[in-house]
């Protein structure tokens, strides 16, 4: 039986996935999301903080023999925000505002607070996380024969919107290749599933349109190819890996997926492989059901200066067959 994550930890990679606090100027709020203590630290660099620990777990069998059981968790979420020199907005408005985003993204993800979308938003070079490269030949992820994308092409990658990353080969029997690299931060042996999805097109003088293929790093080859014939419009192409899935994540925690033309060049004509965005959504084995229970206000106003804090209570729960 697959292990199953912290529901703590599922919770948390949800907020600070999916936190957007937007202060009264149009700019984004920088909002902490850790573990359970309230770092002090994090609000010299920081307008908030948010943190996450599990209170408690209660089991119960929803039939006769046991076998199938309703894991119920109780997770505390802490909204926090104090006075310090650089806000441009009182304390009490940045917690509101952080309170407010909490319930919104428990409410919008309440049936897949399991399931994480690593994309490219906001992404370049110089940043940690997911990765992309270019080349010409279906080379090991580790090899010396990839080369990042520029801060331009990372840009490309952003979003669905038309803005698209071009790479073209023209050496004879050349593929024009994207390898995406998607940081996983869940324990290897959670995941259960990732969806990978490319949206673009190939051409080549041999043969139109696109294969995606993912890495097996333990049996060190790409593999578990598909493929489409786009080749002057954007078409969506997706992988999806649940068997053996473990063995694609390397020792880093990447997942590693190719896109390429079908085609190679033959020499006069490039190879051309256009993409508007690549995704991939990650399923961990864990729990399928969350919501908001309740909330207090736990304001420190005795402290110099104040700590405001908003608690929530918030509830998940996981059916497991223990007989399987």
């Amino acid at each position: 039986m697959s292990e199953i994550e912290d529901p703590a930890a599922t919770i948390l990679r949800l907020l600070r996935t999916q936190m957007r606090v937007v202060l009264d100027s149009g700019g984004l709020a920088s909002v902490d999301v850790s573990g359970e203590y309230q770092n002090s630290d994090a609000f010299k660099v920081s307008d908030g903080q948010v943190t996450v620990a599990l209170a408690e777990n209660v089991d119960a069998k929803l039939d006769l023999s046991g076998k199938i059981r309703r894991r119920t968790s109780t997770v505390r979420v802490n909204a926090w925000a104090t006075e310090t020199l650089s806000q441009t907005e009182t304390a009490t408005t940045i917690r509101k505002k952080i309170a407010d985003e909490v319930n919104r993204i428990i409410r919008q993800y309440c049936r897949t607070p399991n399931q994480t979308t690593c994309n490219y938003v906001g992404l370049s070079p110089n940043t940690q996380g997911s990765k992309a490269y270019s080349g010409s030949t279906e080379a090991a992820p580790t090899a010396s024969g990839w080369t990042e994308l520029s801060v331009g092409d990372y840009q490309n990658l952003w979003y669905s919107d038309d803005n698209r990353c071009q790479v073209s080969r023209g050496g004879s029997g050349e593929h024009a290749i994207l390898m995406f690299g998607f940081k996983i931060e869940s324990r290897r042996s959670t995941v259960k599933q990732a969806v990978f999805a490319f949206e673009g097109f190939g051409s080549a003088p041999t043969q139109n349109g696109v294969a995606v293929k993912a890495w097996n790093d333990v049996a060190g080859a790409w593999q578990n190819t598909q493929n489409n014939s786009a080749s002057e419009s954007d078409e969506q192409l997706s992988l999806s890996l649940t068997a053996n899935l473990a063995d694609c994540i390397d020792d880093d925690g990447f997942l590693w997926f190719l896109a390429e033309t079908n085609g190679a060049s033959d020499g006069a004509t490039p190879a051309v492989l256009t993409c508007d965005c690549a995704s991939c959504v990650v399923s961990v084995n864990g729990v399928t059901y969350c919501d908001v229970a309740g909330s207090r206000n736990l304001d420190r106003v005795d402290l110099k200066p104040p700590v405001y804090r908003t608690e929530f209570t918030v509830k998940s729960w996981y059916i497991e067959n223990i007989g399987e």
